[in-house]
């Protein structure tokens, strides 16, 4: 808990889950858009293995050349994923693994160079990809009740790309 005197701001805790009722339990979701998997696996009574995932799959399914035909096609592609396992090894320590990442694209693409807005911008296709991905290891020593200390080491890779039609901007 946090208290602030009469500031408005906010505090967010957020956390996996990492108790299982169940040795093993998971969903699918299946829908016209994507769809998403979890699946969650307590092999030992003090360990836990959590695998998650989504991804977007018009791109899968339908042939490239219906887009062609299209005017004008704004349709947005992702994928995510985590994988997460932790292990206690007694009261006072407790190590985790966390991987996880994602990749979004989104692209605009004016279907006929002579049309008006090709003509006044200059450019038929915008495009923008953006994603990273993160690979994390934690160990938590317990002091007291309320005091530990997290030892942390993790990789972490960002991308950012932009396409404007042949003009190009990366950020990594």
């Amino acid at each position: 808990d946090a208290q602030f005197g009469n500031r408005m701001g906010a505090v967010l805790d957020i956390a996996t889950n990492k108790t299982f009722d169940e040795q093993l339990s998971g969903n699918v979701d299946v829908n016209l858009i994507m769809s998403e998997a979890m699946l969650n696996y307590k092999p030992v009574d003090k360990g836990f293995i959590s695998l998650s995932g989504r991804r977007s799959y018009y791109d899968l399914f339908l042939p490239k050349s219906l887009f062609s035909e299209i005017e004008f096609i704004a349709w947005p592609q992702f994928y995510d994923y985590q994988l997460e396992g932790g292990y206690d090894f007694n009261k006072k320590y407790k190590l985790s693994a966390l991987f996880f990442g994602t990749d979004d694209y989104m692209s605009f693409k004016f279907a006929d160079a002579n049309d008006t807005r090709v003509q006044e911008f200059g450019i038929n296709n915008i495009s923008w990809q953006s994603g990273y991905d993160v690979q994390s290891m934690h160990l938590t020593s317990a002091l007291s009740n309320s005091n530990y200390i997290l030892t942390s080491i993790y990789h972490r890779n960002n991308y950012n790309i932009t396409d404007l039609g042949g003009i190009y901007y990366v950020s990594a």
